[in-house]
C-alpha cells in the first residue's frame, strides 16, 4: 500500500507498529477479517468426482515461490516440472530464490518425490512455461520476468 511506505520509511517502524496504528478503529471494526492456515506449496490430486486431496511438497520448493509447472510425459505416475522464484523484494515477503527447477513425482498413495531438474541450471523469476519439440525432442520454453526466454531439454 502506497501510503504505508510513505508512513514507514524503515522496516523496522513498520515491524513495531500494531494495526490500531495503521487503521482508524471505526475501519478496524467493519472489516472483514480472512484467516490463512496453510502456507506450504501444496498441490491437489483429484481422485475423480471433483475430490481433491492435498499433497504436501517437501524439501526444496518450501523455499521458493511454485508460479508455473508442465507435466513431463512418459513418467511413471504424475511428472511436473515445477518453476518459480520472486526477486523483488518488498518487507512483507523478502527474496525467493531456491527454485531452480524441480521435478516432483506424484503418485496416489506416496507423498511427492522431489529431484532437482538435471542438465542445466534454472535461475530467474519463471512466469510461464511452455513444452515444445525440437529435432524429435521434447524441450521446454520458459518465459521469465525481465529476462531473455530459456529452453532446457530433459537429458
Amino acid at each position: 500500500m502506497p501510503v504505508l511506505k510513505k508512513k514507514f520509511l524503515y522496516a523496522e517502524d513498520f515491524a513495531k507498529t500494531e494495526v490500531k496504528d495503521i487503521f482508524p478503529a471505526a475501519k478496524w471494526q467493519k472489516a472483514q477479517r480472512l484467516y490463512a492456515n496453510h502456507f506450504e506449496n501444496t498441490v491437489f490430486v483429484n481422485n475423480g468426482q471433483m475430490d481433491f486431496q492435498p499433497k504436501m511438497i517437501s524439501g526444496a520448493p518450501q523455499f521458493t515461490s511454485l508460479r508455473s509447472a508442465v507435466s513431463i510425459p512418459g513418467a511413471t505416475g504424475v511428472q511436473l516440472l515445477q518453476l518459480g522464484n520472486f526477486y523483488d523484494y518488498n518487507v512483507e515477503i523478502g527474496r525467493m530464490d531456491a527454485g531452480e527447477g524441480m521435478l516432483v513425482n506424484y503418485s496416489p498413495k506416496a507423498d511427492p518425490a522431489v529431484e532437482l531438474f538435471q542438465g542445466c541450471r534454472i535461475t530467474g523469476q519463471v512466469r510461464s512455461v511452455q513444452p515444445i519439440v525440437i529435432g524429435g525432442k521434447q524441450a521446454y520454453v520458459l518465459a521469465k520476468n525481465n529476462q531473455h526466454w530459456q529452453i532446457i531439454r530433459k537429458k
